[in-house]
């Protein structure tokens, strides 16, 4: 009888004992991965008049000066970093231009024209940009810049 009762203890271990693993196994089944948080530093300043030129036509074509530039013109992206929004808003209500412009590296500039709004520009963390309100000569902007504020929006995602 006891051959009997250790074989029937046996038979049940065999089926319980897999379930019983199974369960706690998909009791422990893993979290699906967490989804990135969109993180977003904004960026104002203020300009009341042209800080520069930009010259943009079949035969020149470059940022230009930028000797009255506001020192907050300049843009310092965090390690997280990789997009930005512009918007200017000049008291004119039109759309005015604002050079774009990466830190100049070794005969190298690399450079554009926002004309009143830019959405999710790539940025490279850790870099430096230049904002100018100028005065865009060969732009399709309407008019140049007089009085207003420019909004960077810097984020990690798009």
């Amino acid at each position: 009888m006891n051959r009997r009762l250790f074989a029937a203890t046996a038979v049940l271990l065999a089926v319980a004992v897999p379930t019983a693993s199974t369960a706690s196994a998909a009791a422990k089944k893993k979290a699906p991965p967490k989804k990135p948080v969109k993180h977003v530093r904004t960026i104002n300043f203020t300009y009341s008049n042209p800080c520069g030129f930009t010259l943009n036509s079949s035969v020149v074509y470059g940022p230009g000066g930028t000797d009255n530039c506001p020192p907050a013109a300049q843009i310092t992206t965090s390690k997280t970093e990789k997009y930005m929004s512009v918007t200017i808003t000049d008291k004119t209500g039109q759309s005015v231009p604002v050079t774009f412009v990466e830190d100049a590296v070794v005969n190298k500039v690399s450079w554009d024209i926002i004309c009143g709004k830019a959405t999710n520009l790539a940025v490279y963390p850790n870099d430096t940009y230049d904002l100018r309100p100028v005065v865009a000569v060969g732009n399709t902007c309407p008019v140049p810049p007089t009085q207003g504020t420019v909004t960077v929006k810097l984020s990690n995602l798009p």
